[in-house]
C-alpha cells in the first residue's frame, strides 16, 4: 500500500529569504541564489530543503522574469520596430529593468524576427 507523506513547507523565514532574492524584479547571481539557500538550510525547520528544491525554485522564478521581459520588449518593438540604443535605455528606466537586459533581450528579440542568415545561406 502506498503511504503519501506529508507535504513539507519551508518556514516563514526561509520563504521570505527566498522571495528578498526576486524582490522588486531583480535577478540574482547563482552566488546570491546559492548564498540564500545555504540562509535557509541553516534556520531551524529547513535542514530538509535541498539544493534540486531551491534550484528548481529559481529556475521558474528566472523562466517568469525571463517571459516579462520578453512580453515587455514585444509590446515595446510593436510601437517602435526598429529602436535606438537611446530607446532601449529609455524603455529599460520606464519599467524599471536594468538597462543591458533590456538592449540584450530587445536584440534577442529583433533578431529572431529580422535575420535570414549569412549571403550564400539562403541569406541577401
Amino acid at each position: 500500500m502506498f503511504v503519501r507523506m506529508p507535504r513539507r513547507d519551508l518556514t516563514d523565514e526561509g520563504k521570505a529569504l527566498r522571495l528578498t532574492l526576486y524582490a522588486n524584479g531583480h535577478r540574482p547571481t547563482n552566488q546570491e541564489k546559492w548564498a540564500v539557500y545555504a540562509q535557509i538550510v541553516a534556520l531551524p525547520g529547513c535542514q530538509w530543503y535541498s539544493r534540486h528544491l531551491h534550484s528548481n525554485w529559481c529556475s521558474e522564478n528566472d523562466r517568469v522574469l525571463a517571459n516579462a521581459l520578453r512580453d515587455y520588449i514585444v509590446t515595446c518593438l510593436h510601437f517602435v520596430p526598429n529602436p535606438t540604443l537611446q530607446q532601449m535605455v529609455l524603455w529599460a528606466n520606464q519599467a524599471s529593468y536594468d538597462e543591458r537586459q533590456v538592449v540584450a533581450a530587445t536584440l534577442e528579440e529583433f533578431l529572431s524576427r529580422n535575420y535570414v542568415g549569412p549571403p550564400g545561406n539562403g541569406g541577401p
